[in-house]
């Protein structure tokens, strides 16, 4: 309970409209993509997404973080990692 009123308190600083907003917290939360891979792209211009760990994510999350960090520098990927693959118009067809 300390941590999620904590991450409340510094969203609430960070981001003064959601203040009041209702919130729920879990401790644990699995989130899909429909091609069960995750989703690392750019959604608008200079604006990016790490979502969608498929079960995955603690995991992999040094590998999903290093993808984030590189699409965002506009590096290259190294194989096997497809920008296609782990797109989210790619993910919502």
């Amino acid at each position: 309970q300390a941590t999620a009123a904590y991450l409340r308190e510094l969203i609430d600083e960070l981001i003064p409209s959601v203040r009041g907003l209702p919130q729920r917290t879990k401790p644990c939360l699995l989130t899909y993509s429909p091609k069960r891979y995750p989703i690392v792209d750019e959604v608008a211009s200079g604006w990016f997404v790490a979502v969608a760990g498929c079960g995955a994510a603690a995991k992999s999350s040094d590998q999903i973080g290093k993808l984030a960090a590189d699409a965002v520098l506009r590096r290259e990927w190294a194989e096997p990692f497809s920008r296609e693959l782990l797109r989210m118009k790619a993910a919502a067809q």
